[in-house]
């Protein structure tokens, strides 16, 4: 506001602020590097987890999954007018290989839109013999539409290895799923008949899907998507149950139903992300400004000198923010844009409008602020400061040097420029800081101690029993076990298999105990065999003890893991407690009392754990739920086919193989870490801005002084170890505090990981290569930009430097 007896000089600031724009080119260009920059990363990481979150909870627009119905329940359920849409499904197996898994599948037009996937090429399968498979699945095998190609895969209803030679009619196309390495070969109808007649008298013992049944997918009218949630998916059940389905064959789809939902977790670091971005692009702004200042100093002087106010000054500094963020904020959401168009497509486009913009305003408040302190600076000065002012201070004595050299030199002028200098440092070790502690907490995800939540003892194969519905029926398999002792014999007897160790439990209710259950009726809990090699991979003993040996048949181990995670008071439990369980086993009813023994981490999921002797003194039958086997490491393929064959015809079983499960999340996490590198070099380039500003300027500023060290007889080589030297000490300082603050920080999340979410599989390890990355890029880039100086000094002549302003 100018009041009635002030000039107006806001049309004279406004000119002066773009002239010193154009006139200190590098301030601007850095500066609108870092703006287009941070208003990119921020919007486009917001968009993508917000995507990411929509789409997961769109990815299946179903409200239930009602599981192995039959003919006549697949046509009820299609004439239901209490459904919009209706949706058959039917998995015939699948294929596991270098490449991924691939399902076949039957699908309709309603269950490929269910599914997330969109037809690019193409139509849609009529005849026995003609599939729609997934793109990428063509792409690595350089296949196309029309052509012909033969499909081994393993029968999910048999267990057999089958091939079956099928043309290309149609590409469908799913990138989320084909990212993660998941591809599909849809079938016709006709097949799905064929199939169903081919094997009509095929059965299994303990699951309701034949040959002939079919998943059914249904979406809610409107009448009813509209009511709670809780409400739909009481009518989704009740639905079922006059259809006549097993409650445990109703799948009710839960991320739809509920919504968006973000985990604490990810909300916690999406804030931290925030923070740190708006201080990290802050921060190096500031510094951006702060040196152009500190070297322009004398001409700021002179305005001062002719009569600039304090009120002129900021205004003029705050003009020349609103000018770089009108130019440059919106090229960084346009950029943003397309990135997210590229990545997520256009679906939620308006909620990514909206993100942008409030990424634009985020990064408007960043700049204003990261301004306050230059223009304090600027407006408090007076004339004679400003003439004298270095670095933060006026200039005053110096200490003479007793021997110039270039060492002595670059120490001197980094004492000097000391706050120029600990700006670049605390700008370029936060963003390597970053990086490292990033990287460190990602290489401490230990993968084998991962996987041990479905391999607990380290096994290379498990065969365990096909079922849809554990509780119900586990209570009968046990009296005719698949797994057998004759099946047990064929597998010790397999060429390379050392040993095989039995998983077993028993089915009992909780009685007496100081767990507080919401309802009496879900009290309903396992108790788990112990082994030796299960025991040997406790992460951790809280207390008490799990020795095999130690442990009698009427204690029990608690598994800490479960306990840390569970909703109930499980976690009250402690050593010594009592615990008594009530079993029905073949009609009778056995109440037995436990001792708590000891409380510890195991890798597995179960809750309860107890010795093999114990459940089968509660149990006389067969109790084990699936077989873990061990074999030489040579001999890992020979093992898996006749382990195949051995359950081939058999629809009852089912084999897992670690190695493949194993691949696949080592392909997971190195997507992680990729995804981790690339937000942390966009973080990472601001500081390495700000270094490359903060030696650029002062080379400029300096110009003069090197041309008088010149005329007194310093050589070119002389002046590029001088310059070195100060680079290197900024490059070395930040890449030494940048470890230690990530190692300590990467060790401070791997401790949060490992303690407190109880995630026993991060175990701390220092990786050295995203120190050796962030070292080798900061003092590469500082010795080729004082190499390019050096360079541009040494072709201009020594007149020309000592002329320069």
């Amino acid at each position: 506001m100018t009041l009635p007896f002030e000039n107006d000089t806001r049309r004279i600031i406004h000119g002066l602020a773009k002239a010193d724009l154009k006139t200190h080119k590098l301030k601007t260009f850095l500066t609108a590097i870092i703006i287009i920059l941070a208003t990119c990363l921020m919007a486009t990481i917001f968009s993508v987890l917000v995507n990411d979150a929509l789409d997961q909870a769109n990815q299946a627009p179903y409200h239930a999954m009602y599981r192995a119905v039959n003919e006549d329940t697949k046509t009820t359920l299609q004439s239901d007018k209490d459904f919009e849409a209706v949706g058959i499904y039917k998995s015939f197996g699948n294929q596991v290989d270098r490449d991924g898994r691939t399902d076949l599948a039957y699908m309709d037009e309603q269950t490929l839109a269910f599914m997330g996937f969109r037809l690019v090429d193409g139509v849609i399968p009529d005849s026995e013999n003609e599939v729609l498979v997934s793109e990428t699945y063509l792409k690595n095998r350089a296949l196309s539409v029309g052509d012909t190609f033969r499909f081994a895969y393993v029968d999910s209803l048999t267990n057999e290895e089958r091939e079956e030679e099928f043309t290309v009619c149609g590409t469908i196309q799913n990138k989320e799923q084909e990212r993660g390495e998941q591809f599909y070969v849809v079938t016709s109808n006709s097949f799905r008949m064929k199939y169903a007649q081919q094997y009509s008298q095929i059965t299994s013992d303990f699951s309701t899907e034949t040959a002939a049944t079919v998943d059914v997918l249904v979406l809610l009218n409107s009448d009813y998507s509209s009511t709670g949630s809780d409400t739909q998916k009481d009518f989704l059940k009740s639905k079922g149950e006059s259809a006549g389905i097993p409650s445990f064959d109703v799948i009710i789809n839960e991320s739809y139903i509920d919504g968006v939902y973000f985990d604490g977790t990810v909300i916690a670091a999406v804030i931290f992300f925030t923070i740190f971005l708006m201080f990290a692009s802050s921060f190096v702004i500031y510094s951006i400004f702060y040196i152009s200042i500190v070297n322009s100093m004398p001409m700021y002087a002179q305005l001062i000198s002719l009569g600039t106010t304090q009120k002129q000054l900021r205004r003029f500094l705050n003009t020349q923010g609103n000018m770089l963020a009108v130019r440059f904020i919106p090229l960084g959401a346009l950029i943003s844009i397309l990135l997210i168009v590229l990545i997520s497509g256009v679906q939620w486009l308006l909620y990514d409008a909206l993100i942008t913009l409030f990424a634009i305003l985020l990064i408007y408040v960043v700049i204003k602020f990261a301004l306050r302190k230059p223009a304090k600076l600027l407006a408090n000065a007076s004339p004679i400061e400003a003439m004298k002012f270095r670095d933060g201070e006026t200039a005053g004595s110096h200490k003479a040097l007793k021997q110039i050299t270039p060492d002595s030199l670059a120490k001197s002028n980094l004492h000097t420029n000391r706050k120029k200098n600990r700006m670049s440092i605390i700008s370029l070790s936060i963003s390597g800081t970053l990086m490292i502690a990033l990287a460190i907490l990602v290489s401490s995800i230990n993968l084998p101690a991962m996987i041990r939540q479905s391999y607990p003892m380290d096994e290379d194969f498990q065969i365990g029993i096909q079922m849809d519905n554990f509780y119900e029926r586990f209570p009968t398999i046990i009296q005719n076990n698949p797994l057998s002792g004759e099946l047990m014999g064929q597998i010790t007897d397999i060429p390379g298999v050392q040993k095989i160790v039995l998983d077993e439990c028993v089915i009992g209710r909780l009685v007496e105990s100081a767990v507080n259950y919401t309802s009496p009726e879900d009290n309903l809990e396992l108790l788990n065999s112990l082994s030796p090699e299960l025991i040997a991979n406790v992460s951790e003993i809280a207390s008490g003890t799990v020795s095999y040996d130690d442990l009698g048949t009427n204690e029990i181990v608690i598994n800490k893991y479960r306990t840390d995670r569970s909703e109930l008071n499980y976690g009250d439990l402690q050593v010594g407690d009592s615990l008594t369980f009530r079993f029905e086993v073949g009609g009778q009813i056995i109440e037995e009392t436990f001792t708590v023994a000891g409380i510890a981490y195991f890798p597995s999921t179960g809750l309860f754990y107890c010795t093999q002797e114990a459940i089968e003194q509660i149990s006389p039958y067969n109790n084990t739920t699936h077989i873990s086997i061990f074999c030489d490491k040579n001999y890992t393929e020979p093992v898996k086919d006749r382990l195949a064959s051995l359950i081939s015809g058999n629809p009852n079983l089912r084999l897992k193989v670690y190695s493949e499960e194993y691949s696949m999340i080592a392909g997971f996490i190195n997507v992680t870490m990729s995804s981790l590198y690339a937000v942390s070099a966009f973080v990472v380039i601001f500081g390495l801005l700000n270094m490359i500003n903060m030696l650029i300027n002062s080379a400029i500023i300096r110009k003069r002084e090197f041309a008088l060290l010149q005329a007194v007889g310093m050589t070119n080589r002389q002046l590029r170890k001088m310059l070195y030297r100060e680079g290197m000490s900024v490059s070395i300082k930040s890449a030494l505090l940048a470890a230690a603050f990530g190692i300590t920080i990467g060790g401070l999340l791997c401790y949060l990981a490992n303690k407190v979410m109880a995630l026993k599989f991060v175990i701390f390890a220092i990786d050295p290569l995203p120190v050796l990355l962030f070292a080798a890029v900061l003092i590469g880039l500082q010795i080729l930009v004082s190499y390019c100086i050096c360079r541009s000094i040494e072709k201009t002549s020594l007149i020309e430097n000592l002329r320069a302003e």
